[in-house]
């Protein structure tokens, strides 16, 4: 059961620290500068479930020139 638990911690630690990477890599924190930078990169780790999908939908708009899905 320890393993199991462990093993969830490190899975959802590990990609929320991609989900946050990834947003550092394409400039979304460019607008703070210290102590901010690394709350705002806390926050999108810690809740990567909700800022992954919110990512993705915002690159597939990105590369489509905008167009809605509907």
């Amino acid at each position: 059961m320890a393993e199991f638990i462990v093993s969830g911690v490190f899975w959802y630690g590990f990609v929320g620290w991609c989900t946050a990477q990834l947003h550092l890599y394409m400039g979304f924190y460019s607008r703070y500068q210290g102590a901010k930078r690394w709350i705002s990169w806390s926050v999108i780790c810690l809740l990567w479930p909700l800022t992954l999908p919110l990512f993705v939908d915002f690159v597939s708009q990105r590369d489509a020139g905008g167009d809605s899905h509907d």
